[in-house]
């Protein structure tokens, strides 16, 4: 419970700071969407449909690996805790071991220039696949994904806190959230 929170809010900051006229976030929370809501038009990207009624909410069925956006035309984009299940079946999707880094790609390939991403995913100190459900990540692995953007923000969020990435290293790397908020 308290990873979601401590991510939730972090991300919902960033967006206070960046102001976004539209997020794109795909399958993250109904809560975060919802509070993202009351800031800037959220369009919800997900494989099912979100039922929120809310006016600054709207909902479109989709898929991360195959976005309804042209090329670098979103401004912000989001996704707190989805990626890492992509391509395990989870959710019905086709297994593909690459699913994760296909989905950020993905997610790459719509942000416009000077657009933020704020992701979240497990982190810990190896790379696991528990089958069927989720990944964990290293630091090394999430650098070398994004290696081609700018990430501004690095915070990790335990089950108690949310820490710098120093304290992350100094704890040992811990299982816990990673929270990313990176620039094109």
């Amino acid at each position: 419970f308290g990873r979601y929170v401590y991510q939730d809010s972090w991300a919902y900051k960033h967006l206070l700071k960046f102001k976004p006229n539209k997020l794109v976030d795909i399958a993250s929370s109904t809560y975060f969407v919802a509070f993202a809501a009351q800031l800037t038009k959220v369009e919800s990207v997900d494989i099912r449909i979100l039922k929120a009624k809310l006016p600054t909410i709207k909902s479109i069925r989709g898929d991360v690996l195959n976005l309804p956006y042209a090329n670098q035309t979103v401004e912000a984009i989001s996704s707190l805790s989805v990626i890492e299940h992509i391509g395990l079946g989870r959710y019905g999707d086709e297994i593909n071991i690459d699913g994760m880094k296909n989905a950020i790609d993905e997610m790459k390939r719509v942000l416009s220039p000077g657009g933020i991403m704020l992701v979240a995913f497990p982190v810990g100190k190896e790379n696991v696949i528990h089958f069927n459900a989720h990944r964990v990540c290293n630091p090394e692995i999430v650098y070398e994904m994004f290696s081609d953007l700018k990430i501004t923000d690095e915070k990790y969020a335990l089950r108690d806190m949310i820490v710098s990435k120093d304290k992350f290293e100094e704890l040992k790397r811990p299982y816990s959230y990673g929270c990313y908020c990176i620039t094109k």
